[in-house]
This record gives C-alpha cells, sequence and structure tokens, in this order.
C-alpha cells in the first residue's frame, strides 16, 4: 500500500504541484541572476568585480592598447547578462508550456484552445 501512495504522490501530486510552483522559482532565478551585479555595490567580489580589475588603468599585469577598457568589459557583461537572462526565461516559459500540457490551468487551457 505504501507503494501506491508514494506513485501517487510522483504521477500525479509533484507534476500538479510543479506547476503553481515553477513561476514563483523562476521568478526568484532571474531576481538572482540580476541581483548580482548589485553585490558589486556591497563590495562583494563577483565578475563584475573582475571586468573592473581587467578594465582598470592601474592594473599594471596588462597592457592594453588603451588606457581604459573598461568600458569593452562592462559591454561584454552586460551582453552575458542580457543572453543568460533571456535563456532562463525561455527556458522557463517552455518548461512551464511542457508541464502545464494537459492541466487545468490557463496555460494548459490555452494549448487546448490553439490545438482545436
Amino acid at each position: 500500500m505504501a507503494c501506491r501512495g508514494a506513485q501517487v504522490f510522483w504521477r500525479i501530486l509533484v507534476p500538479q504541484m510543479w506547476i503553481y510552483a515553477l513561476p514563483g522559482l523562476g521568478n526568484i532565478w532571474l531576481i538572482l541572476i540580476k541581483a548580482t551585479p548589485l553585490l558589486f555595490l556591497l563590495g562583494i567580489e563577483d565578475i563584475v568585480y573582475w571586468a573592473r580589475e581587467l578594465g582598470g588603468s592601474r592594473n599594471s599585469t596588462f597592457q592594453y592598447p588603451h588606457p581604459d577598457w573598461r568600458f569593452w568589459y562592462f559591454l561584454g557583461l552586460l551582453v552575458f547578462y542580457l543572453c543568460l537572462t533571456r535563456v532562463s526565461e525561455i527556458g522557463l516559459a517552455r518548461l512551464t508550456g511542457r508541464l502545464s500540457r494537459g492541466q487545468a490551468t490557463a496555460a494548459g487551457d490555452a494549448m487546448r484552445k490553439a490545438a482545436t
């Protein structure tokens, strides 16, 4: 009997729970991605710190053709963050659509109407 309860939990309840939990988890993921550059303002070393250090003119380890290349490092960092957030949004939208297939949610109802 315990095996049947586990099967009901994993095959019926968990897929229904994921549909309602995934948007909130996705929002938290995107907030974490977008908040990491703000950690730089708090003094926590992350990739924004290293972009500033590598592009700084006081860094004597490297010799650059132009004295201030920070613009290019931060531009590359901007492109990285935009790509990461866009890929995350697309992935979360596809996962939500796949998990809501056949479910009585707004996304599942829209998919049902689009198929007919």
